[in-house]
């Protein structure tokens, strides 16, 4: 959601994420961008308008290192009156629905599938 990772929060969850860590997404992130700013929207969201935004299901992973960041889009999308529903995966690492070894994923799977299947009746 912000690819600068300048949110102090960050550094709190980075000691519990299992998969991700601060520097190396940080570093991932510059590498990708180029000579694109951080901050430009289209790399991170938080920095752009969620106006007009479609409806949006979010998977949030309290052990990821961008939680805290998803957490400040949740705010503003719903500061922008988006229809914005939170599935939390309570001491779940990123990407937590696509890791099938844990009853929580396999849930959240489900449920992902589950809206796909709606959408297309």
């Amino acid at each position: 959601m912000d690819a600068t990772m300048s949110n102090k929060q960050i550094d709190i969850v980075d000691k519990k994420d299992p998969m991700l860590s601060k520097k190396g997404v940080l570093s991932a992130k510059k590498m990708c961008a180029g000579d694109i700013d951080l901050k430009n929207e289209l790399i991170s969201p938080l920095y752009g308008s969620f106006n007009e935004f479609p409806k949006t299901i979010l998977f949030l992973a309290e052990h990821d290192i961008t939680y805290p960041d998803q957490q400040l889009a949740v705010q503003k999308m719903k500061k922008a009156n988006v229809e914005v529903e939170v599935i939390f995966g309570e001491k779940m690492p990123h990407i937590w629905p696509l890791l099938p070894v844990m009853q929580e994923a396999k849930n959240a799977l489900k449920l992902i599938i589950s809206v796909i299947n709606n959408k297309e009746k």
